[in-house]
């Protein structure tokens, strides 16, 4: 009973203090397959992480944070996806006491007007959400996802916001719910399902789409996947407003970094063009790219944080320039045993970075088996470094039987991402690498077999002793 009453005085102090000192806390239970939740801010219409809670078997989590900003705060488990993520808003001091389960969560006990606006906005979408964010568990199309964001659409003109005391949140909360639409709507394009829609199928709502308007003001770096949204509309545009575009302006936008040569000229905000270059920037793979690319777009990092971040990715990548040790990664071939790149020393490898969901991926095989082919005398080992998540590591195992793979097969699994993608930058795949027989980095991202320019660099490489 003593140390009942003892935590009850602990606890009275300790929130008494966070009140006095504008700390906010945030009471939760997680129930979600995850075993830690994190707290993200908002920063540059991108998440960055601020704290992370590890769950016990109550699930229950606790923040305590300050921050002198009145903004969007998102509780989730996911830095570069907006699924197992929730937003909420904070000023100074505020709390929150949330239960968040499955796909969706709740407001318990005592909250702010604020937050209790913003889950009323989230029930509101949460149909949309399902199927957009959620896309691998729904079986959505746009066969059903069209009337219903038509309906969603049409259900916003006479939708009601009921807390209007606050007007730094009610400009801010108008902007989001904009935002938010946007997001699900473009997400449910770009994402995988089985099947497509062609240009009538369209709704009306996505050729009202304007990059101009989206990027008139800071806003939309203030929403936490704003940059998302930009990169989104890339993607759609050539789909759904394609006449707006040249033939020249269309091919150009497939590739990541020539479409910043269609895009810059539409934004309107210039600090949303230079979190653009510095999203698009993550695609460089040399530190010779990195050189050519500021001399192209260096002019629209404008603040000083800006182009301290770009001289931070420029370090970080010069350590994959031609010549630098190759990092001894290891991993498991289709009988379970590990090859290391130490095994592989005294032969050119060439490394295939692939997975069996990747459509390009794929698409290289039979240029790959052409290559391999032609260079089996030769003192050249060809690794595949399979990315699939370790729960399909069998229909990893299939898929080199059917498709008859040859050469070295390992699997990355779950480590892929901190043992292999993180270390070398990899945004996308296939990605291929060439290492010397010495052990060091020819190309960190070499030509793909089915380019013309991959037999002249394997022959050259050859070639030296």
């Amino acid at each position: 009973m003593r140390k009942i009453v003892l935590f009850i005085i602990i606890s009275i102090c300790f929130f008494n203090l966070c009140y006095a000192d504008n700390i906010s806390l945030i009471s939760g239970t997680w129930n979600r397959k995850t075993k830690d939740v994190k707290l993200f801010k908002v920063e540059n219409g991108s998440l960055k992480e601020i704290a992370s809670y590890q769950l016990a078997k109550d699930n229950k989590f606790y923040f305590a944070f300050k921050d002198q900003r009145e903004a969007f705060y998102v509780i989730g488990s996911s830095l570069r996806s907006s699924s197992n993520n929730y937003t909420f808003y904070f000023k100074p001091g505020d709390h929150l006491n949330v239960e968040i389960n499955k796909d969706s969560y709740k407001l318990i006990g005592e909250n702010t007007p604020e937050n209790m606006e913003m889950e009323k906005w989230h029930e509101f979408l949460l149909p949309l959400e399902r199927k957009s964010i959620y896309f691998m568990g729904s079986g959505s199309t746009y066969v059903d996802f069209f009337p219903l964001l038509e309906e969603k659409l049409d259900a916003v003109n006479s939708y009601k916001v009921d807390y209007n005391t606050n007007q730094t949140f009610n400009e801010s909360f108008k902007d989001y719910r904009k935002f938010s639409m946007l997001h699900y709507a473009l997400n449910h394009i770009i994402t995988p399902r089985s099947a497509h829609p062609q240009g009538e199928d369209f709704p009306d709502y996505y050729r009202t789409v304007n990059l101009s308007d989206i990027t008139s003001s800071e806003s939309l770096l203030q929403y936490p996947y704003g940059i998302t949204i930009v990169n989104a509309y890339n993607l759609i545009a050539p789909k759904v407003l394609a006449d707006k575009y040249t033939a020249e302006q269309l091919k150009e936008m497939r590739t990541p970094l020539t479409v910043l040569n269609v895009l810059l000229p539409e934004i309107t905000n210039s600090e949303i063009k230079g979190e653009l270059v510095l999203w698009q920037s993550h695609y460089l793979k040399s530190y010779e790219e990195f050189l050519d690319f500021e001399q192209k777009y260096g002019k629209y990092l404008i603040t000083e944080d800006q182009k301290d971040r770009f001289k931070d990715t420029i370090k970080a990548v010069a350590s994959l320039a031609q010549g630098q040790e190759v990092v001894n990664l290891k991993f498991p071939d289709i009988n379970g045993k590990d090859v290391a790149m130490s095994d592989l020393r005294g032969k050119i490898v060439y490394i295939d970075i692939w997975a069996t969901w990747c459509g390009p991926c794929i698409k290289e095989i039979p240029a790959l088996k052409k290559l391999e082919e032609e260079y089996q005398k030769q003192d050249i080992v060809f690794l595949g470094i399979n990315t699939d998540v370790s729960k399909d590591i069998q229909k990893w195992k299939d898929f080199i039987k059917n498709r008859n793979l040859k050469g070295v097969q390992v699997f990355a699994g779950d480590n892929a991402k901190k043992d292999l993608l993180d270390i070398y930058k990899i945004a996308g795949i296939p990605r291929f690498m060439l290492i010397g027989k010495d052990g060091k980095i020819i190309s960190a991202d070499a030509p793909r077999p089915s380019s013309p320019e991959i037999r002249p660099l394997l022959d050259a490489s050859l070639r030296k002793k």
